[in-house]
């Protein structure tokens, strides 16, 4: 009950442009894409991990031949990541990019973003990042 009078309160104060609304917090960038090629984290080495690999670009074009990609090294037999296929119809988002710091420098490291997918052949989500290091790692 006073949740949705505050809410109320602070619509009205909106309204009356006694107070600014708060910034709208930006969506992902997203792009729709399928997925190039599925292996094994080590290949032909089953329980190694997966690695899918994206037909985009998103958040690495300035990286001379990068693709998207998601490595994932803990994800058991069975889980949506390990049923993507390659031609699999994707919505492939950037959720996160390092910031610079601490051995980091984003613009000269691709390692470290952050994807979430959704294979529409499977109608599940997967998410992990582009490599097993992050930006500035070993």
């Amino acid at each position: 009950m006073r949740f949705t009078f505050a809410v109320a309160a602070v619509a009205a104060l909106v309204a009356a442009g006694l107070i600014a609304p708060p910034p709208a917090r930006a969506a992902a960038p997203c792009v729709a894409t399928t997925i190039a090629k599925t292996t094994f984290y080590f290949p032909g080495q089953a329980g190694s991990g997966y690695v899918v690999i994206f037909a985009s670009n998103l958040g690495v074009a300035s990286f001379k031949g990068q693709t998207a990609t998601i490595v994932d090294r803990y994800s058991a037999a069975g889980s949506p990541i390990s049923r993507a296929r390659s031609g699999d119809k994707i919505k492939l988002c950037l959720t996160q990019t390092p910031s610079a710091g601490n051995g980091c420098n984003p613009a000269k490291d691709y390692r470290g973003r952050m994807y979430s997918a959704y294979d529409q052949r499977l109608r599940l989500s997967f998410s992990g990042s582009n490599a097993d290091h992050t930006c500035g790692g070993a």
